[in-house]
């Protein structure tokens, strides 16, 4: 292992900038910078050994991502809207690099993908009394996650967007117990207001 320090000159400007685009306070931006750094580092390195040589760009940027989820999100699947800051890339751009490495490192990510699957759902389902359950998702990468698994079993229901919002989703309460099953999470009841 080898151990690397450096000093990064930013002004105020820059580090609040930054901040901004890393969804982070000041005081933890040197953290967030040197995971960030770190991906970069192993991005640099893979090249330099001739392990990961892109000749497209689209190649490239999607192996940075599956470094920055690595390093940076610390195995999490960050959201569209994430990846759009740090890559200043559109929403639909976005949901096209999440759905081309989920397919093309399906087997590096799929503990990743799973764990965010499985943190989402548990953090994020909600219901009231005997209603369905109801989770905020943006984007489509989530939403088609648990509506995969669903699949699997042709008689449970995809989730169905809440007409009266722009990022909720009902989930039954059969196919919510099926999820928390697959996942391997306990089921568990978060009220909602």
């Amino acid at each position: 292992m080898v151990q690397i320090n450096f000093q990064l000159n930013l002004s105020n400007d820059e580090e609040l900038l930054l901040s901004k685009i890393l969804k982070c306070t000041q005081i933890q931006l040197p953290d967030n910078l040197s995971r960030i750094g770190n991906a970069a580092l192993n991005e640099y390195v893979k090249m330099f050994t001739g392990d990961k040589v892109f000749t497209r760009g689209k190649d490239m940027l999607e192996y940075r991502l599956i470094n920055l989820i690595q390093s940076y999100y610390q195995g999490r699947i960050p959201a569209e809207d994430e990846i759009s800051g740090i890559f200043q890339t559109s929403q639909v751009e976005s949901r096209t690099m999440l759905k081309a490495i989920s397919s093309k490192y399906q087997y590096i990510l799929e503990a990743v993908i799973k764990e965010s699957l499985k943190n989402k759902l548990d953090i994020d389902a909600r219901k009231n009394g005997n209603s369905d359950f109801r989770i905020s998702i943006d984007g489509s990468f989530f939403r088609d996650g648990y509506n995969k698994i669903l699949a699997r079993v042709a008689t449970h229901a995809p989730l169905v967007k809440d007409n009266t919002t722009t990022s909720v989703y009902i989930i039954k309460n059969g196919e919510y117990a099926y999820l928390c099953n697959q996942l391997g999470i306990q089921e568990t009841v978060n009220a909602y207001v």
